[in-house]
């Protein structure tokens, strides 16, 4: 008899959701993964990854990462679908995940990348590359995703059984929210500093001058809306999504909410009221400031239930 049979009422219906998040969540967090690895090869070796972002009338690098990584999420839940149906179910654990996680980026290789991907783009008034499009790179670039993908979907699932702590309310709560905040911030600035040059622009957000004062200010934000996000999952309703990897998703989307109420609306209407000579327009959106969001989210996800563990552990 299983856990779930073994309950009665309501204590089973929890026990199957909590199930059901458990795995569809380890597998977006195995299919984000994969997907930058894979992503890698695209951008610098084979230098496609502005083309990808041409599929939804974007011509960026950042657009382009945010649909491949789109892209690698939406086919890494389909795998988890697959192998969790019929008699693929056996090889749902480690080392069968990875030959099935093979096979299957094998076929997704000739559906997207030989023949609709050069489809869309010509469809797109682009001038794909023509059918089939047979690229060995591409192809060692699925495989490394199907065999990353195969290999943490179940890794991430055991791990997620050791880490099942929920967020209380408590000093951990907030003490681990903030190190999270503080440590995605870091992760976050690589792509304002380093490539979008905006720091400057956050520091005049407060009437200050220089990166070094954007840094700062940028990190308190990183910590004040890691300790909303503690706040807002500590209430027993979502208390649940804290606890990882489901934890990953809720907050990359959480990430994603932010920059669109910070970064597409709130921050040019702020800059703009206080007469700063380069606010641009509201809406902004700026792939490559969704990107950092996104990034921001994922690690937000990872840290703050690591570190909440680790505390509730002392």
């Amino acid at each position: 008899m299983s856990t779930a049979e073994g309950i009665e009422g309501t204590d089973a219906t929890e026990v199957t959701v909590d199930t059901t998040l458990t795995k569809w969540s380890s597998v977006v967090l195995a299919s984000l993964a994969a997907g930058v690895v894979m992503g890698i090869p695209m951008q610098f070796v084979m230098g496609i990854m502005p083309t990808v972002g041409v599929l939804y009338g974007f011509e960026s690098l950042a657009a382009g990462w945010v649909a491949h990584l789109f892209h690698s999420v939406v086919f890494g839940v389909v795998f988890a679908g697959v192998v969790s149906l019929g008699p693929l179910k056996k090889y749902i654990t480690f080392p069968g995940s990875v030959g099935v996680g093979v096979g299957y980026v094998v076929a997704l290789w000739l559906f997207g990348s030989v023949i609709a991907m050069p489809l869309w783009l010509e469809a797109a008034g682009m001038g794909g590359p023509g059918v089939p499009n047979i690229s060995p790179m591409s192809l060692v670039g699925h495989v490394a995703y199907g065999v990353l993908l195969g290999g943490l979907f179940p890794a991430v699932h055991s791990v997620a059984r050791d880490l099942r702590v929920e967020p209380s309310g408590g000093t951990p709560t907030w003490t681990s929210a903030a190190a999270a905040g503080f440590v995605a911030g870091l992760f976050m600035t690589a792509i304002l500093h380093f490539v979008m040059e905006l720091m400057p622009v956050i520091a005049a957000l407060y009437g200050l001058e220089g990166a070094a004062a954007g840094l700062v200010m940028h990190t308190f934000h990183s910590v004040v809306f890691a300790v909303v996000f503690a706040g807002v999952f500590s209430l027993p309703v979502l208390r649940r999504a804290a606890v990882f990897p489901t934890s990953v998703v809720a907050a990359t989307v959480y990430g994603v909410g932010v920059w669109v109420f910070g970064s597409v609306y709130a921050m040019p209407l702020w800059l703009q009221s206080i007469g700063f000579e380069y606010a641009p327009e509201a809406p902004n959106i700026a792939p490559m400031s969704l990107l950092a969001h996104v990034v921001y989210g994922a690690v937000l996800g990872v840290v703050y239930p690591v570190a909440l563990y680790a505390l509730n552990e002392k």
